[in-house]
């Protein structure tokens, strides 16, 4: 959804948004789970974690489906 509202004559710069926020994003959800198997954090604080990464996302992708529009930022 960012990435649709770059328009990049190199597909380079679009492959590479997307694989950042993929990365960014999976690490956010696995990274407390591993550390809570390991016993690095308690199981708490793995739930807590989880559950705001899903409400951070969901908030943000309900914003971009609100605001699909194309308008430009200039006044």
């Amino acid at each position: 959804m960012i990435s649709k509202r770059q328009n990049f004559d190199n597909s380079s710069c679009l492959e590479l948004a997307i694989f950042l926020t993929v990365g960014i994003v999976l690490s956010s959800f696995a990274l407390p789970i591993v550390l809570a198997l390991a016993g690095v954090i308690q199981t708490g604080a793995c739930i807590l974690t989880v559950l705001g990464n899903i409400v951070v996302y969901f908030t943000l992708l309900g914003f971009f489906l609100a605001f699909q529009e194309d308008v430009g930022w200039q006044i």
